[in-house]
């Protein structure tokens, strides 16, 4: 399996974060509710399984907590000690595949 680049990582974390503006912008536009729409659900079914090709589970739920949850981006240890800040796709990129522990990359990935 070839691996992911950080260029084709933030083309992906950039064509989501677009694709769920437009959905927003022709929600508040129509006052339709389009999360909940077939089309929505093909596309979260495809962006999840490529994401699944590179990351384990614990990778997607820290990739979908820094697209979709308002906080500051800074992971801290067990004792609440900012660890890295990950102000950037780039920054979450590095963070993700420095990962030497296998805590956040799927086995498969290289």
């Amino acid at each position: 399996m070839n691996k992911l680049t950080c260029e084709k990582f933030v083309e992906l974390i950039e064509n989501d974060k677009k694709f769920h503006n437009c959905l927003d912008k022709v929600e508040e536009a129509s006052g339709i509710e389009l999360y909940e729409t077939t089309i929505h659900k093909c596309y979260w079914l495809t962006f999840k399984t490529i994401l699944k090709l590179f990351f384990n589970e614990n990778g997607l739920e820290l990739i979908y907590w820094w697209l979709y949850e308002d906080v500051k981006k800074v992971i801290y240890d067990s004792n609440h000690n900012p660890i890295v800040t990950l102000n950037s796709a780039e920054d979450l990129y590095n963070y993700l595949m420095n990962d030497v522990t296998s805590t956040y990359l799927n086995n498969n990935a290289e």
